[in-house]
């Protein structure tokens, strides 16, 4: 009897489309909706290279004029200011022995279950990426000083030092009369349990789901382990980002071989193994930053993401829709 093996089951552009579609739906960063599908960035990556250049404007300045009648008179052209944001491309891949994914083979529709087994494991690594992105980020010089607000103590830390509305208020404040749009509040889960603990925690219902989503001073409130903690002192630090919807412009590109399946007819001393090889090519692009870097390899690591070096703002604070605040515990 002949023995159905993953390539029998595969088929490429089906396959990815179902698992770019299910890893949104896994995504945190995609649920809340601060990751955002940008098909120009998706385009602009179907060209190839390492890098997109973004083109953006920057905010209209300059002052209105009074009318008149005055024939002579003559009103002056305000120039339009453009600039250029490169968007790095992530070029990840993983491999799977059948082994791994055998017990989707028994199934009606092998495929989709195939996505649906590796879909967590993307869903992890592409947020994963994105919060180093967004480290990055915080960790260049413009935005480590007038986009991070710290609370935080290397005394015995009190209320003042510890998430509170007024210092949500300051964060929210560095972007000045835009600070509403930050709608978002991702915080590590020990801050989610203190706020929790203190009932300042209101949910409101999915239209769509009927799920109960938490909010917290009226932004949706996103718990993730992978935030930075750190230390002040031999105090513990958490950071919580307060982003935007849209704040990462999101692109992805088909690589030249998506799914691949290879076979090593000497593993398994002589019985082979069989093995299922996923490529992505992504991109997950903090809106108003450009990466300046030269990345170790293809294309940057998480660890280059996370370097501010890296990066640098090329818009104006506002541009760059999200703050960061630090506390104690």
């Amino acid at each position: 009897m002949a023995v159905t093996g993953i390539s029998d089951v595969i088929v490429p552009e089906i396959f990815m489309n179902y698992l770019v579609a299910r890893t949104q739906e896994q995504t945190v960063l995609f649920q809340s909706g601060v990751a955002r599908e940008d098909q120009a960035l998706s385009r602009h990556m179907e060209n190839g290279g390492s890098a997109v250049s973004v083109p953006f404007w920057q905010d209209l300045e300059g002052a209105d004029a009074v009318t008149s009648d005055d024939p002579a008179a003559s009103l002056t052209a305000h120039s339009l200011t453009g600039g250029e944001q490169i968007a790095p491309v992530l070029r990840r891949a993983v491999s799977f022995a059948a082994a791994d994914l055998a017990g989707a083979m028994a199934g009606d529709d092998p495929m989709r279950l195939i996505a649906d087994r590796i879909t967590p494991y993307w869903a992890r690594r592409l947020q994963t990426a994105a919060l180093n992105t967004i480290n990055g980020v915080f960790a260049e010089s413009n935005m480590a000083s007038d986009g991070v607000i710290d609370i935080s103590t290397d005394q015995t830390p009190g209320d003042a030092n510890r998430l509170h509305a007024a210092a949500v208020i300051d964060a929210r404040g560095t972007m000045g009369d835009a600070a509403e749009d930050l709608g978002v509040m991702m915080v590590h889960s020990t801050i989610y349990q203190q706020i929790q603990k203190a009932d300042l925690i209101n949910y409101i219902p999915d239209s769509r789901t009927q799920v109960q989503i938490p909010t917290y001073m009226g932004m949706r409130l996103v718990q993730s382990d992978a935030v930075p903690s750190g230390t002040n002192g031999t105090n513990t630090t958490y950071t919580t980002y307060l982003l935007a919807p849209g704040a990462l412009a999101y692109g992805e590109a088909r690589p030249k071989v998506p799914v691949a399946v290879d076979r090593d007819e000497l593993g398994g001393n002589g019985e082979g193994i069989e093995y299922f090889v996923n490529r992505r090519h992504v991109a997950l692009h903090p809106m108003g930053m450009s990466f300046t870097g030269t990345p170790s390899g293809a294309s940057p690591t998480n660890a280059e993401l996370a370097d501010g070096a890296n990066w640098a703002r090329v818009a104006n604070r506002k541009q760059v829709p999200m703050a960061a605040l630090v506390t104690n515990v």
